[in-house]
């Protein structure tokens, strides 16, 4: 089954999220934009696509921060994406 990846990117002025392709809005802090990330997944979560977390390191590799439900603390290294 594919996954959903929301990706918490900084912007100028705050962070915002990106999902397939689609920037949303800027929020004042890394927190806020996961949260409306999690909002998101969990109303698309009627098309049964579990969901993934992720952010941008100093690298510039996308790491995986884990569903809602698992927080937003980054996973160890070993589990990283890309």
């Amino acid at each position: 089954m594919m996954r959903a990846y929301y990706d918490i990117v900084p912007e100028a002025d705050g962070w915002a999220y990106v999902h397939e392709g689609l920037r949303s809005v800027c929020y004042p802090s890394h927190a806020l934009a996961a949260e409306a990330a999690r909002r998101h997944a969990e109303e698309g979560a009627r098309l049964r696509r579990p969901f993934v977390l992720r952010q941008q390191d100093l690298t510039g590799r996308f790491r995986e921060t884990g569903p809602a439900w698992q927080g937003w603390a980054p996973r160890h290294a070993s589990e990283a994406v890309g």
